[in-house]
Parts: C-alpha cells; structure tokens; sequence
C-alpha cells in the first residue's frame, strides 16, 4: 500500500523591539589663542582652592584677561571649565594700596590692603563687614544691607584693593620685569578639586600684549638670579591656537601659585528650627477611643499631613470641653506625646479629673489649632 506524502508549510514569525539611544555631549566649542598649564592635585581627599597668583610681564590697558581651571582628558586641556573658576581680570590704571575704604561699592569684594584693626584712625572690616579679620589680604563683601554712611564715615586709612583687578599704576602696579608682582585671581567661591585629578590652568584674551612668565631648565632665574637646574614642576605647558588642539612644550612651566582654603575644625555650626506655624484643624477634631474612666482619656486626634512620629509632643489650643474632659487639660501647654500614628491621625492620651467620658464621642469645638512638623 503506497501512501502519498502531503507537504504542510508554516510561516512563523518573530518581532522585537529595538531600541537605540544616542548619548551626546554638548560641550560647546569655542576658538581662542590660549595657554595653558596642568597640574596634578595629590592631597588626599582634594583640596579646596580660593585663589591664584599668576605673574604678569606685561598687560593691555583695555582688554581684560580671561582665567580659568579646566577638566584634562588623555593629558590634554579640555574645554569643560571647572564651575566657579571661569574669572575676567580688568586692567586698570590705579596703584594697588591705593583705593579708600570708603569709596567701597555696597555688594563687591575687596582685599584689604592697608589700615585694618579696631584703634583709632583704622577701619574694623571684621566688626563692620563680616571680615574673617584685618589683616592685609583678606577678602570680604561689603554686606548689601551696609548703609552708605557707615561708608562715608570709614577712616581714610583704610585702604583696598577691588579683587580681579590688575592694577598698573606706579608704586603698586602688579606687572614686572622680574616675575616679582604677583596677580591675584579670587574665585567666587572655594572650588574643589578632586584627588589624583590632573586639572589644566587656562589663560586667554582678545589682546596680544599681555605677556606672562615662564621658567626654562637653564636660563637664569629673574627673581633670584640663579640658574633654573631643571623642570622642578611634574606638570606640562601648552600652547594653542584654538583651545581645542594643544601642543605641550616640555620645557617651560607657567610660574603660578595656587591657594587653598584652610578651615577651622574648632568652629561650632548651630542649627536651628524655623518656627512652624500653628495648624487649625477640623470641627470637632478628637474621638474619644475608648470609654474614660474619669482620670484619663485616649483621643483620636485628626490633624491631615501632621509629619510627627511616634513619641513626638503636640500642643493644642482654642479647644473646647468634652464632657467631663476640660479644656484646660487638653491645652495643657506642656502638650502631649503622641502615638499609634497615622499619616492624618494620631493617638493622645489626657489625664485629667472629672466625670467618665464615653467612647465615640466627637468634640472640641471649631477652633482648635495644634502644633505640627514639616517634612522635607
């Protein structure tokens, strides 16, 4: 018997779900003729920095100098600007040393120069405007609730420098011929920098007469006069033409120095609660859980969004009596302890002396308000 084959075909199919996401960076590019210098942050746990000195040669009376500390990827600078570095330094043509006191601007920072102390003829910058102390280099603001006339009243000893700017006048010019002037770049606030991190200090400006120092293994040092015996910094100077392609140049070193902040442990730091207002509940707020026994009564107390925990002290006012449960003993300002919370209800329970209360029993009237917490 010959059974003749039957041929069945089934189409099977199969679908899924791809899904692709593109991750991007969106560093904005920006071409400038910059210099640069790296360094490398060993301290453990990083350090906070508050300021830099750079040593100028010579400056542009017109244009600014742009500051900043970079982020470096692969040994290179990046163009990812460590936030609160990014600094312009104004030229001017005053002195340092020079500015009074009392010429402040209500709101900017300053450097004290000269003239600070609480004696006679000097000018309290601690007393007055919140200044960590008087002495010559201290930064400060001068507070915007400072009245113009404490101003005008300063001693005309006092003097300051305006931070951030490259003062070019003659018997306090921060410019040089021998690397002895130092700039002073102040951030707007401490900065961190993390551990094992290489960061690139990065110098830029529209003028091409600013001029900056260097040192070279080999050539005589300008401010002291000896032979520069090799490259005592780890870190690379580079040059560029755009920011964004860099050419490192092994033998030079920016001449800088880079502060940091030193706090002090010894400081007590006190934290205090803002006063929360007081919560009016609804009619009739407390429940009488069970039947009272004339010296104490347990309440249920509604209070929506109350934010207390167990164990914690609620104290009511504006209550009326319930029963034989007085108002005195409700609004006792010593205030009750709370429990068996809920997230609109909590237990109290009440001591008092009087007659038996009876269970389910709705009171306190329409003028309760209660004590309660804020969560965050």
């Amino acid at each position: 018997n010959t059974k003749v084959p039957e041929v069945v075909s089934r189409e099977v199919s199969e679908s899924r779900v791809l899904t692709d996401i593109n991750v991007s960076d969106n560093t904005k590019v920006q071409w400038f003729d910059p210099l640069a210098q790296s360094i490398l942050i060993k301290e453990k746990g990083g350090v906070f920095v508050t300021e830099l000195d750079i040593f100028l040669n010579t400056c542009d009376p017109n244009i600014p100098i742009n500051v900043s500390i970079r982020e470096m990827l692969n040994g290179y600078p990046t163009q990812k600007v460590v936030p609160g570095t990014d600094t312009v330094i104004y030229p001017s043509t005053a002195a340092s040393g020079t500015e009074r006191a009392r010429d402040m601007v209500i709101g900017e920072r300053y450097r004290i120069k000269s003239g600070g102390g609480s004696g006679a003829g000097q000018v309290d910058f601690v007393t007055l405007f919140g200044a960590y102390d008087n002495n010559p280099g201290t930064v400060f603001r001068v507070p915007p609730s400072t009245e113009q006339t404490v101003l005008n009243g300063l001693s005309i000893n006092g003097k300051v420098d305006k931070i951030n700017t490259i003062y070019t006048g003659s018997g306090g010019s921060m410019i040089s011929d021998n690397a002895s002037a130092a700039l002073p770049v102040t951030f707007a606030n401490p900065v961190y920098l993390s551990q094992d991190q290489e960061y690139a200090i990065v110098l830029m400006s529209n003028s091409d007469i600013y001029k900056l120092f260097v040192t070279t293994p080999g050539k005589t040092d300008l401010t002291t006069n000896v032979m520069v015996d090799g490259n005592h910094y780890g870190g690379s100077f580079f040059m560029s033409q755009n920011a964004s392609t860099w050419t490192a140049d092994p033998a030079r070193d920016l001449k800088f120095k880079l502060k940091k902040a030193v706090f002090d442990s010894s400081a007590t730091l006190k934290l205090v609660n803002d006063q929360i207002p007081v919560k009016e509940l609804e009619d009739d707020p407390f429940l009488v859980c069970t039947d009272s026994t004339g010296t104490s009564a347990v309440l249920r107390v509604t209070h929506p969004n109350h934010g207390m925990m167990e164990g914690s002290k609620v104290v009511f006012s504006g209550a009326n009596n319930i029963a034989g449960l007085g108002s005195d003993d409700i609004t006792d300002a010593a205030g009750h302890t709370i429990s068996d919370v809920e997230r609109d209800s909590y237990c109290v329970t009440i001591a008092y002396s009087g007659t038996a209360v009876t269970a389910n029993t709705y009171g306190g009237g329409d003028s309760v308000t209660a004590t309660e917490n804020m969560t965050v």
